[in-house]
């Protein structure tokens, strides 16, 4: 036998093989495609099954639409003719108490110079000067008066309040 009969049939068996091959393929491809049919076909029934099962187990969610009751006729217990009276007046309530002022604050709206005097008071406290040195700054600048209470009120308010810069 020579070399080119050799090959011939080296050839031949190597197409023989690959024909084979290709045919096995498609054999394996249209099993496996009609596996993935029947597996994706179980599981939609599987998914509707579930589905229908949560919706009868399910309550629905809605209320139900209530059912108007029908007018049950009453009879009028008056006779005929009689007026019906006119029921009594309800008893006026008194006012409530008003509560005493719980802010110890003085009224500043009566004067003007109250509120300058308290305002200044305030930064005069808030700047660290003592009671003394406020009241005589106050009595400076707006003349003489009892300012002990305004003068405490304001020093407390200032050193209650948390220091900023």
């Amino acid at each position: 036998m020579s070399a080119e009969e050799i090959a011939q049939r080296a050839a031949e068996a190597v197409r023989e093989v690959v024909a084979e091959a290709e045919r096995r393929a498609e054999e394996i491809v249209r099993d496996a495609e009609a596996d993935a049919r029947r597996v994706r076909a179980d599981a939609e029934a599987e998914a509707e099954r579930i589905r229908a099962e949560a919706r009868a187990d399910t309550p629905d969610p809605r209320p139900p639409s209530p059912v108007p009751e029908p007018p049950v006729p009453h009879p009028d217990p008056t006779p005929p003719g009689d007026p019906v009276p006119d029921p009594p007046a309800p008893e006026p309530v008194p006012p409530a108490p008003t509560p005493p002022n719980p802010d110890p604050t003085p009224d500043l709206s009566t004067n003007g110079d109250d509120a300058a005097v308290r305002l200044e008071a305030m930064r005069l406290a808030l700047e660290g000067r003592g009671a003394d040195e406020i009241a005589t700054e106050l009595d400076a600048r707006f003349g003489a008066g009892d300012r002990a209470a305004l003068i405490k009120d304001v020093i407390g308010r200032a050193r209650a309040r948390p220091a900023t810069l």
